[in-house]
């Protein structure tokens, strides 16, 4: 598979990617942010299959467990 380095990501892509989410994680629900890392902070493109309200309660949590430096990594 040879990748490709995107400076912005439209949202046919976007769906793709929800695409191979859904297929590899059947049943759970995501919110998947992309962003340019390289320049400086603005908005991302974001896509999820949940509920904005729930994505929100999500998101609000991964925040704080950032700023808390108490998130792990998937190897």
């Amino acid at each position: 598979m040879t990748i490709k380095k995107a400076k912005n990501i439209g949202a046919d892509d976007m769906r793709i990617l929800a695409d191979i989410i859904k297929s590899h994680a059947p049943g759970l629900g995501f919110a998947l942010i992309v962003c340019n890392v390289e320049n400086e902070i603005k908005i991302g493109n974001y896509i999820s299959n949940i509920h904005e309200d729930f994505a929100i309660k999500i998101l609000e949590k991964q925040l704080e467990a950032l700023k808390n430096k108490t998130t792990f990594q998937t190897p």
